[in-house]
């Protein structure tokens, strides 16, 4: 699983919803008002709520096309989730069946495919202009179906596999500039101007 940071988010459509405002994907979620971190993340009924070791490896965000359903409850829910404030994310992964089954996708973005800016092309704009990079590859796949050994064991009806791999790549060009101390300054004598 990996944190929803990338091009995808499992989480977009929840803010769609009155009274949600932020990312559960980076645990500022709130809903109906209540703080961040105060809602609840279930992932097949097992807890996953964003935390210090959860935020720390990425653990509690899955992939987009490993999610089947996602159901959200902002108020009225049953006692077993009496620990969440805010509301609950109940999300429910998909799995194997007796035919197997998979895809695989990429999303990119590269600057190549980006407009220009307004007033700053090459003939008539600033003379060297070049647009900013701007590179971002999405990519996995998943695979599922019945566990199936030869002459062993034969799964369908009864064992099943699901997997799903997801992985994002950002390549960020930084462009900073740092003013360093000339010789003459570090030694303490003054430029007189």
């Amino acid at each position: 699983m990996l944190s929803a940071t990338g091009m995808r988010d499992p989480f977009a459509a929840v803010n769609l919803m009155p009274g949600v405002d932020g990312s559960a994907g980076s645990g500022s979620m709130r809903i109906n008002g209540m703080p961040g971190y105060t809602m609840s993340l279930r992932i097949d009924g097992q807890d996953a709520t964003q935390q210090i070791w959860t935020l720390a490896y990425n653990m509690s965000t899955p992939s987009v096309d490993a999610v089947e359903e996602t159901a959200v409850q902002t108020s009225n829910y049953a006692a077993e989730y009496g620990q969440a404030g805010g509301g609950i994310l109940n999300m429910t992964m998909r799995s194997g069946t007796n035919r197997p089954h998979g895809s695989a996708f990429e999303y990119f973005r590269n600057e190549a495919l980006n407009a220009q800016r307004p007033y700053l092309n090459y003939d008539y704009g600033v003379p060297g202009y070049s647009k900013p990079r701007d590179r971002q590859n999405d990519f996995g796949f998943n695979l599922g179906g019945p566990v199936y050994i030869p002459k062993l064991y034969d799964g369908r009806d009864k064992t099943f596999f699901f997997y799903s791999f997801e992985q994002n790549r950002l390549t960020i060009k930084n462009s900073a500039t740092y003013t360093l101390p000339s010789n003459a300054l570090q030694r303490g004598i003054s430029a007189n101007f």
